[in-house]
Formats: structure tokens, sequence, C-alpha cells
């Protein structure tokens, strides 16, 4: 169960930068409008 959980977290971890550049692209382009 731990264990699973640890992947859980290591896979949002993983994809939080991409998130993170993927809110501010979108952020940048309504400031470009």
């Amino acid at each position: 169960m731990s264990s699973n959980n640890s992947i859980l977290m290591l896979v949002i971890i993983s994809k939080l930068p991409y998130c993170c550049f993927m809110y501010g692209e979108t952020q940048l382009h309504y400031l470009d409008l």
C-alpha cells in the first residue's frame, strides 16, 4: 500500500513541471490577447 502511494506521488511530482509549463503558456497567450 505504501509503495503504491509513493509511486503515485512520484507520478504527480513528475507531472507538476509540465502542468506549470502549460499553465504559464496559457497565461502568456491570454496576456498577448
